[in-house]
């Protein structure tokens, strides 16, 4: 049902918005923070995954945002 609606399996779904939040966090970051630290508090401990997802979503790296 939530696949149906959603066009994605639940995880995807949650990892889609934590990304955007990172993303979002990153653009009104200002320097104060690494990158890793962000993605630490928003759930994501695989740095080599995130850079992946993060490149695939919007184009680019995390730490070129």
């Amino acid at each position: 049902m939530f696949k149906d609606f959603y066009q994605m399996s639940p995880y995807n779904y949650f990892k889609l918005l934590r990304l955007n939040a990172l993303h979002q966090s990153l653009k009104q970051n200002n320097q104060t923070k690494l990158v890793y630290e962000i993605a630490e508090e928003l759930g994501f401990f695989h740095r080599g995954y995130l850079a992946s997802d993060y490149k695939k979503l919007f184009g680019y790296f995390p730490s070129e945002t």
